[in-house]
């Protein structure tokens, strides 16, 4: 199939030209898992924690996610596990379809996926931080008009309520930190990806 200028044969063709030509990227670390084969992405410069992770099925090469990872960010890394954004073959129809699973590698679906990761992430994640350690991080998304709350800690439900009902505030007690997701994945280098 012919995009940007280049002939790809399936996904995984599309994603090594993609990074590699991004500038910023390492080869990928190729690794196969029950159905799956993944590629990792890591930045060339060894200070930049993300990691890119892609996954295709074996048998047909559709594309199953990717997740963008950064240990920083343990609130987003935690909404791409639980949200389970599994690609469905119509997803990238006009209204999104259910479908089998996976990606086909066609041009409508090539055209969405290169648009999300052009535009990189869009949003930040709130941590909360007691005693050196993150407590709970609350994630909000750009595309989406809703939060993410999930807890890093062993505190359960009634030892909040009992808390919250005695007046005591945990937020109040809690240094808060703001991260810009941008600032984990801004998107591809669009200096070289204007084909």
């Amino acid at each position: 199939m012919r995009f940007k200028g280049q002939e790809f044969e399936n996904w995984s063709e599309y994603f090594r030209w993609l990074f590699s030509t991004d500038g910023r990227f390492n080869p990928p670390k190729t690794t196969t898992k029950n159905q799956a084969n993944i590629e990792t992405y890591t930045f060339q410069d060894d200070t930049i924690q993300t990691e890119i992770v892609v996954t295709f099925l074996k048998k047909n090469g559709k594309l199953i996610h990717y997740e963008i990872i950064n240990p920083l960010t343990i609130g987003y890394t935690a909404y791409q596990k639980k949200s389970s954004q599994y690609f469905e073959q119509g997803h990238f129809a006009d209204p999104p379809e259910y479908g089998d699973p996976g990606l086909d590698f066609d041009l409508r679906n090539l055209k969405g996926i290169d648009k999300e990761l052009n535009a990189g992430l869009d949003g930040q994640e709130v941590q909360y931080i007691g005693e050196g350690k993150i407590i709970k991080s609350t994630v909000k998304l750009s595309k989406f008009a809703s939060e993410y709350t999930y807890r890093f800690d062993d505190k359960g439900f009634f030892k909040r309520l009992g808390e919250k009902l005695r007046g005591i505030d945990e937020e109040t007690e809690l240094v808060k930190k703001t991260i810009d997701l941008r600032d984990i994945f801004n998107g591809i280098n669009r200096e070289n990806h204007k084909l």
